[in-house]
């Protein structure tokens, strides 16, 4: 099942980034994007969705990556590996609130990344997506909405508005 695995990373250590994403890549898991804020993560979920999310909680943007996780499993019930520096104990209960999750302590090892990756899988077996679904994800003053390609009928994309 390892080779057919996808992660998003959401992260806003570009250096970081690159060493998940290199360590993954190794292991023969597919990363199909790297990102560092909440809402080019919801985004890029919507474009191919992830088996597992790995979620900084420091981010860029308006979310932290609690916030932006619990966006992520409202809509899609991903598995998320939280990944942090802090030792803050509230922020590991809301990490873990609600949510499929794992939790990392930074800097980990790529055996600790491997353990957590096997209890999600272990876990959540075979509903962790595998193959991608297009969504459209379309934000409005009210939140985002998430809507299937399949169930659109009509698209209409005005290139002219500025």
């Amino acid at each position: 099942m390892a080779d057919i695995l996808k992660f998003l990373i959401v992260e806003n250590n570009l250096i970081e980034a690159e060493q998940i994403k290199q360590r993954l890549l190794r292991q023969g898991y597919l990363v199909t994007e790297v990102v560092s804020t909440g809402e080019n993560a919801l985004e890029a979920v919507s474009r191919e969705l992830p088996s597992i999310v790995i979620m900084d909680i420091e981010l860029d943007g308006e979310w932290d990556g609690v916030e932006t996780a619990r966006r992520i499993y409202q809509f899609w019930q991903l598995p998320i590996i939280y990944l942090t520096v802090r030792s803050d104990e509230s922020d590991y209960h809301r990490a873990k609130y609600n949510i499929a999750a794992e939790y990392l302590q930074k800097p980990f090892s790529l055996v600790n990344l491997l353990n957590s990756i096997d209890h999600i899988v272990k876990e959540m077996g075979k509903t962790l997506p595998l193959v991608g679904k297009n969504l459209y994800v379309k934000r409005s003053k009210k939140g985002y909405y998430v809507l299937p390609f399949d169930d659109i009928i009509f698209f209409f994309y005005d290139c002219w508005t500025t």
